[in-house]
């Protein structure tokens, strides 16, 4: 028997229907990638215009820090920048971190 007709038959799907499946997988993958390409193309394209480097403080926050740097903007956006830096590791004072901002 035919592999592909065997794999229909398995599965108790008609062709029809495994196309649908197909289509419908490729359409959310498609999906992703836009969603996906939407965050990273920022960072990548460099959408901040400037970055400070800051010194952790005893208690700080990623929240804390984008607050304290750029205190009219979100820092939701700027906590994300920051957590692929820190790779979400726990920060200690005295350590030395880049904090983009969307102002120079």
């Amino acid at each position: 028997m035919d592999p592909r007709v065997a794999s229909v038959v398995k599965t108790g799907k008609s062709p029809r229907q495994a196309l649908e499946w197909l289509l419908t997988l490729l359409v959310v993958g498609l999906m992703a990638l836009v969603v996906i390409t939407r965050i990273i193309a920022p960072m990548a394209v460099g959408e901040h215009v400037s970055s400070k480097v800051y010194i952790v403080s005893r208690g700080d926050t990623l929240v804390s820090i984008a607050e304290r740097v750029d205190p009219n903007a979100n820092p939701y956006p700027i906590v994300a920048r920051m957590e692929v830096q820190t790779h979400g590791t726990v920060l200690w004072p005295g350590e030395r971190i880049i904090v983009p901002t969307a102002r120079p």
